[in-house]
């Protein structure tokens, strides 16, 4: 049965893949199924540690309680304290900060959110949250939602909005009690993360410094329906990182910049990948290589092809991740990587 249910998905995945059209915003990378939330009919889905989960996404499955504050928790992480933190409920983060002396009011505030059947002890927030720490003296505060991603992923897509209206209030009362303006303000978002970015930064009214979106999550999302996912208007930048846009991510571009590694489906070195994990992993790989080595290098072009072929024709390049991104960008950008770490392949 398993079986069946996995042929079905990656048949339905890959037919559903398209080309280029211009009637989502012309020039940008547009694959027309994707206005469709119901275009994958299952996920299969494998785990940190290995495990594999398959869901029929057409059942949704009652909620025992709603999603209350208390079902996400704060980890902050600095210079000071770069391996252990205090959890505290995300309502009662204000006690934590008036108590804690490592928090740096004066310095840049990093939210890394993780996704479905992840924690705050996930490959996501670890190599991130090092790679920050080791070469800048910020607060990151590793978002801990893992009380509804652990859940089905259809109850786990419904929260989404929730967890956003959440940290928004979070980030709301750090402005109001240190007077933190909004520039000193990142969110860093993977698969489901990067929707809850997208709605924290939109209860937010938009003013959010930048959004990193890294291979935000593609199942039961549509890009008719931006209330619920990462768009553009949710930051005053928004950077998207695709590296399993056939599978378990988006495809279409859905920021101001966005940046396709090896066209941002299959990723080499992950082998046969037929559930996508290794790929979809990658988002988050290669940004925190960005941050403390740089080197991914990317053209903006129209196509994966005429970057390979090198027929794109503005020649405009722009660096993919970075702790300082570059905010200029605006459109698709394409480059390649190493099938190891370090991936990048530095300048063209």
């Amino acid at each position: 049965a398993k079986m069946k249910v996995l042929l079905v998905f990656l048949t339905f995945t890959i037919l559903g893949f398209a080309s280029r059209s211009n009637g989502f915003r012309s020039s940008r990378r547009y694959v027309p199924n994707e206005n469709d939330p119901y275009r994958f009919k299952e996920i299969a889905f494998e785990d940190d540690i290995g495990k594999l989960h398959f869901e029929n996404l057409s059942v949704e499955h009652l909620q025992e309680r709603s999603i209350t504050p208390g079902d996400v928790t704060l980890h902050l992480f600095t210079r000071k304290h770069p391996k252990t933190s205090v959890a505290v409920p995300i309502n009662k983060a204000g006690d934590l900060l008036r108590h804690n002396q490592s928090f740096n009011a004066s310095a840049l505030n990093y939210f890394i959110i993780h996704g479905w059947r992840n924690n705050y002890k996930s490959n996501v927030n670890v190599v991130i949250t090092e790679a920050i720490l080791n070469n800048y003296d910020v607060n990151v505060f590793v978002v801990d939602w893992s009380t509804y991603a652990f859940k089905f992923y259809t109850t786990s897509k419904a929260a989404v909005p929730q967890i956003g209206l959440f940290l928004a209030n979070f980030i709301s009362d750090l402005l109001k009690e240190y007077q933190i303006p909004h520039t000193q303000f990142v969110l860093v978002g993977h698969s489901l993360g990067a929707h809850i970015a997208g709605c924290t930064g939109s209860a937010l009214s938009g003013q959010i410094d930048h959004i990193i979106g890294l291979d935000p999550a593609g199942p039961l999302f549509s890009l008719n329906q931006l209330d619920n996912r990462l768009d553009e208007t949710d930051a005053k930048f928004v950077q998207v990182v695709h590296t399993n846009g056939y599978l378990l991510g988006f495809s279409s571009a859905i920021g101001h910049a966005d940046y396709y590694p090896n066209d941002g489906n299959r990723q080499p070195g992950c082998g046969i990948d037929l559930f996508g994990k290794c790929a979809h992993s990658r988002a988050y790989y290669y940004y925190a290589e960005s941050i403390w080595q740089g080197g991914f290098e990317a053209e903006k072009c129209l196509t994966y092809d005429e970057f390979m072929n090198s027929n794109c024709i503005t020649h405009k390049k722009s660096f993919l991740g970075t702790f300082f991104i570059d905010k200029s960008a605006y459109g698709d950008y394409y480059l390649d990587t190493n099938r190891e770490a370090p991936f990048a392949l530095g300048t063209r």
